[in-house]
């Protein structure tokens, strides 16, 4: 009986012990046959962009610049005879206007009137002593028919009063003109508007006495106007000139055309230099002489180009656009047009499916992968 506890706790401890030899065996087996996760390749996702579709367009050139007006006629009235100014039109003030053939300013014409009555009277008696001799010679003619007898050709032209007869028709002549001269100085106490014009300047006042020269005033002509504006040389050649010379928008919606390229560059800037004609400057709200306006002239046309906002030019001469296979094209491009705002580039810079790239890109490089929104 006493074995009996004895073999029990020694079945006990066999038990325990293989119990433990196989907890370590397994445990032995996990810890060299553990299973290992497998290594999955990261994946690199394509930058997401967004781009549209630029189509070929026309494109009107417009040029904008700004130009100094002038008129297109001016003079400096002056008198061309001597006298007193005995009239002076009440519209001969700064900023008045003017119609061709107006009497602008009389000189005291009492003294021309005079003198042209006198050359009246030396013209009559001119003509007189004309028939005189004319008679005269008559006679002389018809004596020497009579006397029958032969003269020799000197002494025939003193016998028929020749030199007499020519020295009458000088004294006839003579006296033309100066009647001619009378009446012209007459004509010229009356100082007249030479064509349509707006008042500049006045120097002259009812009583004055003026000599031959004096300056009057000085007329700017209204029915046209002059701006001279300045453009970079480079912008010339989208300009018309001639029969169809391009039209011209100016403040207070004038309009006007190109008129001319002047012959030289401006000296500060060396800018070429136009000259743009408006016509009826005065209709409506007035152009002022002198005055700095904006003008934008209506340039020739650009065929076959993709407009480009300057917000997608890259480094100042590069242009992202999507491929068909959504592949970035890194394009430098050469515009042929610039203004504020976009540029303009040749349809043939791209594919004809390429999108313009309008979205930023971390770090382009031509030919990367892309992924559109």
């Amino acid at each position: 009986m006493e074995n009996k506890p004895t073999e029990k706790k020694n079945l006990s401890i066999f038990f325990m012990t293989v119990i433990i030899i196989v907890v370590v065996a397994i445990s032995i087996y996990w810890m060299k046959n553990r299973p290992k996760a497998k290594r999955m390749p990261s994946k690199v996702l394509a930058p997401l962009v967004t781009a549209i579709n630029t189509n070929s367009i026309n494109h009107n050139v417009t040029i904008s610049s700004m130009g100094k007006i002038t008129p297109a006629q001016s003079v400096d009235l002056s008198a061309q005879v001597n006298g007193e100014i005995v009239y002076v039109t009440d519209n001969l003030i700064p900023g008045m206007e003017l119609k061709k053939g107006d009497l602008v300013a009389q000189i005291n014409p009492i003294d021309f009137e005079l003198l042209v009555r006198q050359k009246e009277a030396d013209l009559a008696k001119a003509e007189f002593e004309l028939e005189l001799e004319i008679g005269q010679v008559a006679v002389a003619k018809r004596e020497y028919e009579l006397l029958g007898e032969p003269v020799n050709k000197e002494n025939i032209a003193l016998i028929l009063r020749k030199p007499h007869l020519k020295s009458a028709q000088a004294k006839v002549i003579s006296a033309k003109a100066g009647l001619e001269q009378a009446k012209l100085n007459l004509e010229r106490t009356k100082i007249i508007s030479p064509f349509n014009a707006i008042v500049k300047t006045r120097m002259v006042s009812l009583g004055m006495q003026v000599r031959s020269g004096s300056n009057l005033a000085t007329l700017a002509g209204s029915n046209y106007y002059w701006i001279e504006a300045k453009l970079p040389s480079n912008t010339i050649k989208w300009i018309n000139f001639g029969e169809n010379a391009s039209n011209v928008s100016i403040k207070l919606d004038k309009k006007g055309i190109v008129k001319t390229i002047m012959s030289d560059v401006e000296q500060n800037g060396r800018m070429a230099r136009i000259i743009i004609e408006v016509a009826n400057p005065l209709n409506g709200t007035p152009l002022l002489l002198d005055d700095i306006v904006t003008v934008s002239i209506s340039g020739k046309t650009i065929k076959n180009v993709i407009k480009v906002p300057r917000a997608y030019l890259h480094n100042g001469n590069t242009v992202w656009f999507l491929s068909e296979t959504n592949r970035l094209k890194v394009i430098e491009v050469m515009p042929i047009w610039m203004e504020k705002d976009a540029i303009y580039i040749s349809a043939n810079t791209k594919s004809k499916n390429d999108k313009l790239i309008t979205s930023s890109i971390p770090a382009p490089v031509d030919g990367m992968s892309l992924r559109i929104k």
